[in-house]
């Protein structure tokens, strides 16, 4: 996007920002998926295991990694329309 606009803009900022809310929605609905299918177990503390500990840590690394993957992707779909409409706003001279 730099090399597409000369320097930073606005556009740059709502796309980093769309594409940061993006992942912590994502993060948020991961949550809560795992939630809802008892993927987080209210009695694991008790039974807990390196196994275990490593499953959970993997699961939200994955998470992580799922979400900003999301919030990139609607980043990079979300610059489609800019870079279309600066192209047809701009004055050739």
């Amino acid at each position: 996007m730099i090399l597409l606009t000369g320097g930073f803009s606005i556009e740059m900022l709502w796309m980093f920002g769309a594409g940061l809310l993006a992942g912590i929605s994502a993060f948020i609905y991961f949550h809560f998926w795992a939630v809802k299918t008892k993927f987080y177990q209210e009695d694991f503390i008790h039974y807990l295991s390196w196994e275990k500990i490593v499953y959970y840590i993997g699961f939200f690394f994955v998470n992580v990694l799922v979400s900003v993957l999301i919030g990139y992707i609607i980043t990079f779909l979300s610059m489609i329309p800019i870079i279309i409409l600066s192209k047809m706003f701009t004055s050739r001279s």
